[in-house]
């Protein structure tokens, strides 16, 4: 006997469904093995401390485009940056609270996230009672997994980034608002210590931002679908969103490739605060980006090495001791390649620079590294 048509559906909606659930769990043990290598999160970690560093800086130059063109109430205010100083010690409170919560819960912190799984180890998941002996075993296993431990870390420069965000508007709003001296001062610790829903979605969003975990627009958020229903792409395709985020952070910074970026454009023509950074981030991008094409003519930075088809000059620069993506320190050479998104943009120069370099040369599969390579060798 046939089932009926309802009964059809449900009975295949149930095997769909298991077949996602068991999907999922194989995804989330890939995924492991992936992020295992301590090196992958201190590459992790590396690059966005100094992703979150470098928003410091930039923000500076802000200031001072606002302060020298434009003296725009609602741009980027002298002070911002001391005012994102003075809030280090609560904002590292703060992202080390976040990154308990995250290591302890498994919540994407802000509602985003490095890690592009639909599973994660908890009782929960499995309809387990958490408060049951079996049910805290698996969610103390779950709290030491690669994963967890990724999202963690990213939960606490999300923490970081976000208290000094608030520190920053909180000082912009005060002076919007006409107020100076202690009446300032006054508002100000108001404000970071209860922020308006508008200020902290906003300082969420920057977060996210300055993390590489901004949501992504409408053609990536339709790769990712796709991803997410092919059977098996996620093996090919583990991570999306934030490689993503790290080529636009270089796009809209590097030399040439700024001047050319959608983002900068928009948030030029928008004006305010987001105009003053997008300047930012072209002025600094720029300066930053000049020197390094000058340690890489020094033979200091070694961008991707492009030699063409001959593979023996590639066995001969190695010889001499650079190496692909590095830095020269002394005589020894560090690479920055797994650096993102900062080690991308110096990449990105110095690949540009050796490429350009060539340009010239009679034939252009025969890439001429005498100069790099006698420098090199100093």
């Amino acid at each position: 006997a046939q089932l009926p048509k309802t009964g059809q559906r449900s009975f295949m909606r149930k095997v769909w469904d298991h077949y996602k659930t068991a999907n999922d769990g194989l995804h989330w043990l890939y995924l492991q093995s992936r992020l295992s290598n301590p090196v992958t999160h201190a590459a992790n970690l590396l690059g966005t401390g100094v992703a979150t560093a470098w928003h410091f800086p930039e923000r500076y130059v802000a200031e001072w485009v606002n302060r020298a063109f434009f003296r725009d109430p609602a741009g980027v205010q002298r002070g911002e940056v001391w005012a994102m100083m003075r809030s280090a010690g609560q904002a590292a409170t703060d992202g080390l609270r976040l990154l308990k919560d995250t290591i302890r819960t498994g919540q994407r912190p802000f509602g985003q996230s490095t890690i592009e799984a639909r599973f994660d180890l908890t009782a929960a998941q499995f309809g387990w009672d958490p408060t049951s002996a079996l049910g805290k075993l698996v969610d103390t296993v779950g709290m030491v997994m690669p994963t967890r431990l990724m999202m963690s870390a990213d939960g606490f420069f999300k923490g970081f980034n976000k208290r000094v965000e608030i520190a920053a508007l909180s000082l912009r709003e005060g002076l919007a608002r006409g107020k100076r001296g202690e009446a300032l001062g006054d508002l100000v610790a108001k404000l970071e210590a209860k922020p308006p829903t508008e200020m902290r979605e906003a300082a969420e969003a920057a977060a996210n931002l300055r993390t590489l975990n901004a949501p992504l627009g409408p053609a990536g958020q339709a790769i990712m679908t796709v991803r997410n229903t092919t059977p098996g792409a996620f093996y090919v395709m583990p991570f999306i969103q934030t490689p993503t985020n790290s080529i636009k952070w270089v796009w809209q910074r590097a030399p040439v490739l700024s001047a050319f970026s959608a983002q900068n454009m928009a948030d030029i023509a928008a004006g305010g605060a987001a105009r003053d950074l997008a300047l930012s981030r072209i002025l600094l991008g720029n300066a930053v980006g000049a020197a390094v094409a000058y340690h890489v003519v020094q033979g200091n930075i070694v961008g991707a090495m492009p030699v063409g088809s001959n593979k023996n000059l590639r066995r001969d620069l190695r010889a001499l001791g650079p190496r692909e993506f590095s830095i020269r320190v002394g005589d020894e050479y560090f690479g920055y390649k797994r650096s993102d998104p900062v080690g991308g943009y110096i990449g990105t120069i110095a690949t540009g620079i050796e490429l350009y370099s060539q340009l010239n040369r009679d034939d252009p599969q025969e890439f001429d590294y005498a100069d790099f390579a006698a420098a090199s060798a100093l």
